[in-house]
């Protein structure tokens, strides 16, 4: 049989290279055509959510946001898998869908559950958030800050090392294309802190509210309209914004018989 094909296609020549080039041509179009991906899916999509809960230990956060959601996304139409996570402060959940299932379809399936669950949660619980649209590869580049000990960066704490890497490198890697999302870990975190002194409280009659109240408007800008002159509209605000740990310190906190207790008289 292998003799006879070669005898006709040489008998035949006009019609072979007619063939080869037929298929040359469409070979070659559909080569360079063909879609490639270097890194394939090798994961079903998934979305990630993430509730903050300061001041809850692993068990409450288990049993106050993790139990609850896990409930609601089990029964989620093309929900495969729910694993998640409880630590302190933190419940982590990893919703798996169905291959072939839209992402985008999969994370409006999962906020209208969030939605519905969430309000039931208590008042110092963060709003659930979808952590943004990543490969299954997860996280591929890990950095460290350290302090080299020079003369001039002998005074470099982890709350320097933590504020520059909030604040610097990481909108820096979110502005190249292709990056998601940068998670930060270790450190101090910058925070003003206010020590109230209970005797002081006793003292001047303050509840904790009125203080968390004040700490709160001493940080605002107010909107006060506009003043028209000579054809001209001037914006008239009132700025509260604090510049410096003192312009907090002297925040207001109420008056009594018209002298005011600052928020440094009761607390460091």
């Amino acid at each position: 049989m292998i003799a006879n094909l070669i005898k006709w296609s040489l008998e035949n020549r006009l019609i072979i290279v007619g063939l080869g080039l037929v298929l040359f041509i469409f070979g070659g179009y559909y080569t360079t055509n063909t879609p490639i991906d270097v890194l394939p899916k090798f994961a079903p999509p998934q979305v990630i959510i993430q509730t903050n809960a300061p001041g809850l230990a692993s068990e409450e956060v288990e049993s106050v946001i993790t139990i609850p959601l896990e409930s609601a996304l089990n029964g989620t139409n093309k929900v495969k898998i729910v694993r998640s996570s409880s630590v302190e402060g933190l419940s982590f959940i990893q919703v798996i869908f169905d291959w072939g299932t839209d992402i985008y379809t999969a994370r409006q399936l999962v906020t209208e559950k969030i939605q519905l669950v969430s309000a039931n949660f208590p008042k110092n619980i963060h709003t659930p958030i979808l952590s943004p649209i990543t490969s299954p590869i997860g996280s591929v580049y890990y950095f460290a800050l350290t302090c080299k000990g020079f003369p001039m960066m002998a005074s470099t704490s982890l709350m320097d090392l933590r504020t520059y890497a909030d604040w610097e490198i990481k909108h820096k890697l979110l502005s190249i294309p292709g990056v998601a999302k940068v998670q930060t870990y270790g450190g101090e975190v910058k925070q003003y802190q206010i020590l109230l002194n209970p005797n002081k409280l006793k003292q001047y009659n303050i509840t904790l509210n009125q203080v968390l109240n004040a700490a709160e408007e001493a940080n605002v800008v107010i909107g006060g309209g506009y003043l028209v002159q000579n054809d001209r509209e001037y914006l008239i605000r009132g700025i509260g914004r604090i510049e410096s740990i003192n312009d907090l310190a002297n925040s207001t906190v109420l008056e009594k018989n018209g002298v005011p207790i600052k928020l440094r008289d009761i607390a460091k």
